[in-house]
């Protein structure tokens, strides 16, 4: 009798421990999962954010087809939203698969369209307000719905560790 309520106890406490042990990993899993969504969320949140300080930036600096004398606050702008792309850590893949990154160099060219060299730029990146705020407006529906695709969207990919 005493032998069979030891192993009964033996057994619950092994129970019970491998059960916190298991709970402790997944709790970790979960907010490492967490923590990588939050990273994932104000790296898409800059992106945006600065999109649309640089475009500010480019209408003000640029009313017209003429390139301003001193390009040092469009320079500024559009360096920090190009390094915003280049910088990404949690969201890198994803800019590159949906091409993100290229709808920017798209737009960077049309940024920096000069009349000059008409002839030998394509039509969709001659320089207008109009092309220009089409471009912006896809870029950031875009972006937008990166976010939601790979933020909003409820996965259990955290018991995978993605």
């Amino acid at each position: 009798m005493y032998l069979m309520e030891a192993s009964f106890s033996v057994v619950s406490l092994i129970v019970g421990l491998v059960g916190v042990f298991l709970g402790q990993m997944l709790s970790r899993a979960n907010e490492h999962y967490r923590w990588r969504l939050d990273q994932k969320k104000a790296e898409y949140r800059e992106l945006v954010d600065l999109l649309y300080d640089a475009i500010t930036v480019v209408e003000k600096e640029r009313p017209g087809l003429e390139l301003p004398k001193n390009t040092q606050l469009l320079d500024r702008a559009i360096q920090k939203l190009a390094r915003a792309f280049e910088d990404r850590i949690f969201i890198a893949k994803q800019l590159r698969e949906s091409g993100a990154d290229e709808q920017w160099l798209d737009m960077k060219k049309m940024i920096y369209y000069d009349t000059e060299s008409h002839a030998t730029t394509p039509q969709n990146l001659h320089y207008s307000k109009t092309g220009l705020w089409l471009k912006e407006t896809e870029l950031r529906a875009k972006l937008i719905a990166l976010a939601n695709t790979d933020i909003v969207a409820f996965r259990w990919r955290f018991l995978r560790g993605d």
